[in-house]
C-alpha cells in the first residue's frame, strides 16, 4: 500500500535518499517528453508507484506534471507546497483542481494570489478552505472582480449573506456612490476581521487539545 511505501522511502537514510533520487531523475530527464507524458498518464491514479518518481513528474513541465499533480494520492502537502512555491501558474492550476485539497495548501494558492488560480480553487467544491484564506479572498475582491460571484455561491462562506452580497458593489466605479462605497469597504473590513479572529480562536484551541 501506499503507507507501506512511504515506511520504506522513509527508512532509507539522507545519503541513501539523494542517491536514489538522483538516479532517478537522471532517467526520468533521459527520456523524450512523450514517454515521459505517458510515464506520468499511467503512474498519476496509482498507489504503488516510487515516491521518488512521482515527485520528479510533479515538477517535470507542466504537460508532463499535470495528472500527476490532479490525481495522485502519494504527493503530500508538503510536497504540493514546493511545487507551488517554485513552478509555473500552470502547475497552481492543476493544484487547484485537485479533490480533496487541504487548507494549508489552499492558503498557499490564495497567498499566490493568481486570479486563474483562485477561480479555479473557488470552482473545486472539494477543496477546503479556511476563514483566514476567505478573509484574504474578500480583501482580494477589489482586486479581481471576477472572483466575486465563485466567492460568494462557495459553501465555505460565512452566513452574513447581506454583508456578502454588498461585495457586488465593488464592481461599480466609487463615483457612482462614494457613502455606499465607503460602507462597503467598512464591511468587507469587518467580516475579514471576523473571520480572521474565529480561526485564530480555532487554532488555539486546537493547540490547547493537543
Amino acid at each position: 500500500t501506499a503507507d507501506r511505501r512511504e515506511r520504506r522511502h522513509s527508512e532509507l537514510s539522507p545519503n541513501e535518499l539523494a542517491l536514489r533520487s538522483e538516479i532517478l531523475e537522471k532517467l526520468v530527464t533521459s527520456v523524450e517528453m512523450n514517454v515521459r507524458k505517458k510515464l506520468a498518464q499511467r503512474l498519476a491514479g496509482s498507489e504503488d508507484a516510487p515516491i521518488d518518481l512521482i515527485i520528479l513528474l510533479a515538477n517535470d513541465q507542466i504537460e508532463v506534471a499535470k495528472p500527476v499533480l490532479l490525481l495522485s494520492k502519494l504527493l503530500s502537502d508538503q510536497e504540493l507546497l514546493k511545487v507551488i512555491r517554485h513552478k509555473t501558474v500552470q502547475h497552481h492550476l492543476s493544484i487547484a483542481s485537485r479533490k480533496k485539497l487541504s487548507s494549508a495548501v489552499s492558503r498557499e494558492l490564495v497567498a499566490i494570489g493568481n486570479t486563474k488560480t483562485l477561480l479555479a480553487l473557488l470552482s473545486n467544491q472539494d477543496a477546503r478552505i479556511d476563514d483566514k484564506s476567505i478573509a484574504a479572498l474578500v480583501e482580494n475582491t477589489t482586486l479581481a472582480p471576477e472572483i466575486q460571484p465563485p466567492l460568494i455561491e462557495n459553501p465555505t462562506m460565512p452566513e452574513e449573506i447581506p454583508a456578502f452580497m454588498s461585495l457586488w458593489d465593488c464592481a461599480r466605479p466609487a463615483h457612482s456612490n462614494p457613502t455606499r462605497s465607503n460602507m462597503t469597504a467598512i464591511k468587507i473590513r469587518a467580516i475579514t476581521y471576523k473571520a480572521s479572529a474565529n480561526s485564530n480562536h480555532d487554532d488555539e484551541a486546537h493547540e490547547r487539545t493537543d
